[in-house]
């Protein structure tokens, strides 16, 4: 996306390129995606239905925003377990987490470099959650690599969970409202929607997904980031990403059905226009 979109404000100040000239690469990838699709309708004929559909599409991003542990942590919704607390495991594991989170970033390059990836992820797991004090913990962030997740703690679910199955809902309810009122310093919000996975607890208890996703607007991808009425320091994982999805994808279909498209297609309808196309 910084290919496409240069002047974007996520890029201000980011030095994208190192100096390398942009090339219009995804332009080329379009280009060539679109000479197959030409060529598939061709070798099908005119008699026969066509449907190309992507579930999500893209916009600009410079890194994701990784400061959902620390922030409920603030808010009172998460607390780290201290140090006296902590098992000889847990204690080297966050000694560990503590040092790459201060390796400096050349430092940090050279072990991607020479890491094989099946390497790194290993290594990283074990540190990717922070070691919480989970009878004080009523929700925590999970890892990811782009939306911002968040599980409840639940009794019944979770195996130290503190929340009961009654307070599930308005748990849900505190965090829903403490993230859609983020901003930043001069005012910009940053969540654009929190989606809900489980409509209630009983729900929840078999869910493995996180029980809240956020989405972020494009001022939570920017550089520098204060949040307003917060002292969290925000940093940024995945620095070298410069896109991310959006919920809207696209659909193309050609054929002789009437399907009674408006325009826009749900991705649980995709299976119908299949279907129907057949």
């Amino acid at each position: 996306m910084a290919h496409l979109e240069p002047e974007h404000q996520i890029y201000t100040g980011r030095d994208l390129n190192k100096g390398r000239k942009s090339e219009p690469l995804l332009k080329e990838v379009y280009r060539a995606v679109d000479q197959q699709i030409a060529g598939l309708i061709d070798s099908v004929g005119g008699g026969a239905s066509i449907l190309v559909f992507a579930l999500h599409g893209m916009r600009a991003a410079s890194g994701f925003p990784a400061f959902l542990a620390p922030l409920l942590c603030e808010r009172g919704f998460s607390r780290l377990a201290n140090w006296s607390s902590q098992s000889w495991k847990t204690r080297a594991l966050s000694l560990l987490a503590t040092t790459k989170r201060h390796t400096p970033v050349a430092l940090k390059n050279l072990y991607y470099e020479l890491t094989p990836s099946a390497a790194t992820y290993k290594l990283a797991r074990p540190t990717m959650l922070s070691v919480y004090d989970w009878e004080n913990t009523r929700a925590f962030s999970l890892p990811t690599d782009q939306y911002g997740w968040i599980r409840v703690n639940l009794v019944g679910r979770e195996a130290r969970g503190c929340v009961p199955q009654d307070q599930y809902e308005e748990t849900c309810k505190q965090l829903e409202k403490m993230l859609l009122a983020l901003t930043t310093e001069s005012g910009q919000p940053l969540v654009e929607e929190v989606i809900r996975t489980s409509v209630n607890a009983a729900s929840a208890c078999g869910n493995p997904l996180p029980d809240l996703v956020v989405h972020w607007r494009d001022a939570a991808f920017m550089w520098p980031l204060k949040i307003r009425d917060s002292q969290v320091q925000v940093e940024f994982v995945g620095k070298k990403s410069t896109g991310q999805h959006t919920t809207e994808g696209f659909c193309i279909y050609r054929g002789d059905l009437d399907l009674g498209i408006d325009g826009v297609v749900a991705a649980k309808d995709l299976g119908r226009l299949m279907t129907a196309g057949l």
